[in-house]
């Protein structure tokens, strides 16, 4: 059997299941209204932090007769400085770490990275890589 659990979001502030730290985000922490009063998976944590919003979206089949599905999509934000970044691309990421945008911009090039099929684990080792940079 089932057990079916619904969150009274804000009442929640954080909580922990299957290895991750989910995060609930208030109104008065986010610049960016989409993001306020939201769930979201805290990733990675430190100095800054990079949040994934999980959604899931039913996309209906294409005839009466064909079943519906879900769709997952993941919106991804860095925590820096008690500001956050949406980040859809390398410019968002330099602009959430423009006090060090030229070492960052490095690291990048260097890494190849591009921010779009790997873009969790690229966002994690580049704030990992920042927040050395600020010990």
């Amino acid at each position: 059997r089932k057990l079916r659990i619904q969150m009274v979001g804000e009442k929640i502030k954080y909580f922990s299941h299957n290895g991750h730290h989910v995060q609930n985000i208030l109104a008065t922490e986010g610049k960016d209204e989409t993001l306020t009063n939201t769930i979201v998976d805290a990733v990675f944590e430190g100095t800054a932090s990079v949040l994934a919003k999980r959604i899931k979206r039913i996309k209906k089949g294409m005839r009466a007769e064909d079943p519906n599905s879900f769709a997952e999509e993941d919106e991804f934000f860095i925590r820096n400085q008690n500001a956050l970044y949406p980040v859809t691309n390398r410019s968002d990421v330099l602009n959430a770490f423009k006090d060090q945008k030229e070492r960052i911009k490095i690291f990048i090039r260097k890494n190849s990275f591009k921010f779009r099929k790997k873009i969790e684990k690229e966002l994690m080792t580049t704030t990992a890589y920042y927040v050395t940079l600020k010990q």
